[in-house]
């Protein structure tokens, strides 16, 4: 979902599944 890419884009930048 966007809002999970995004979580990860800000915090890990490594998964964005969740």
């Amino acid at each position: 979902m966007i809002k999970s890419i995004y979580l990860s884009k800000e915090e890990a930048e490594e998964e964005e599944e969740e």
